[in-house]
């Protein structure tokens, strides 16, 4: 086993909102690129934005950088690259065993960001732009960015978990917001299987079979699509749902009628994960809440 460098990165309070453009890759999941220069010179750093944590796996290549050894808390600018302001981060830094990790900054209900800003909203400025707002006010994130009746307020438990159920099951459990890998859904296996054994029936032909790190892929796309129903997420304690359209699991391959389903398998029967960052909805998290809503923007 080999020990790899990892700088974990935390933001620090700031008394007024901060905004930071994000962007997206072809496969709609998103980023904010960065200059550290005291530890890495002027090489870029991209960073995936995660809902809890912010590493970097780099080992600094500066001569400051190597000398704080395992220092914490000391405090480092980043300059973003959209906007080449600069903000400054207490860094913490260590060695971890681990190699399968990337580069990250936590943004959600559990992160070190909501920690010292109290609140982050993610906010879709067009349909393939958004926005960071680090400590706003919610009054400002609904009234200048939400469409008036979408807007839903969920209460979560100090792990981050919702109480809530699918469809018209009335087996309450346990939501999770998080980032997945390859899908956008991840769903009880009961769910998981009843969605694959309705496109088997459907499709022409399964090219490839879901496992643990690669999409279920088949033939028929349009076909399947108009056969699947939406998923819809209700939640306990709060009015309103999040539906999760056909659109949103069923992503195109090519030009021939070719698709991935990009649902999974939790392998717990009480626990959903969503992607949240994929669903093309505006987020507010906060330490024991998460509040959506519809942009006003698309």
């Amino acid at each position: 086993m080999s020990l790899t460098f990892f700088v974990a990165i935390f933001l620090i309070l700031s008394t007024t909102a901060t905004q930071i453009s994000v962007m997206f890759d072809n496969l709609g999941d998103v980023f904010i690129d960065g200059f550290i220069r005291s530890l890495y010179d002027s090489m870029p750093i991209r960073f995936r934005l995660d809902l809890v944590y912010t590493f970097s796996r780099m080992r600094p290549t500066t001569a400051y950088g190597e000398s704080l050894g395992g220092m914490r808390n000391h405090e480092l600018p980043i300059t973003l690259v959209s906007t080449n302001s600069t903000i400054g981060f207490p860094a913490e830094i260590f060695w971890a065993s681990s190699i399968n990790r990337i580069n990250t900054i936590g943004i959600g209900q559990k992160s070190s960001m909501v920690q010292y800003f109290g609140s982050v909203d993610f906010v879709y400025t067009s349909n393939t732009t958004a926005v960071l707002h680090l400590g706003n006010e919610y009054e400002n994130f609904t009234h200048h960015f939400c469409q008036p009746e979408s807007i839903m307020s969920i209460s979560t438990d100090v792990l981050g978990y919702a109480l809530g159920y699918i469809g018209v099951n009335s087996t309450v459990i346990s939501i999770s917001f998080d980032r997945l890998p390859y899908t956008r859904v991840d769903l009880p296996e009961g769910q998981f299987f009843s969605i694959l054994n309705r496109i088997r029936q459907t499709s022409s032909r399964i090219v490839q079979e879901p496992s643990e790190t690669q999409n279920m892929v088949f033939k028929s796309c349009g076909h399947v699509g108009q056969i699947l129903d939406p998923i819809h997420i209700n939640f306990v304690n709060a009015e309103g749902h999040l539906v999760v359209e056909v659109s949103d699991f069923i992503q195109p391959i090519g030009s021939d009628d070719t698709c991935q389903l990009l649902i999974g398998n939790t392998g717990i029967e009480e626990i959903v994960v969503v992607d949240i960052l994929r669903m093309k909805i505006n987020t507010r998290f906060m330490r024991d809440q998460v509040s959506l809503c519809d942009s006003i923007s698309f």
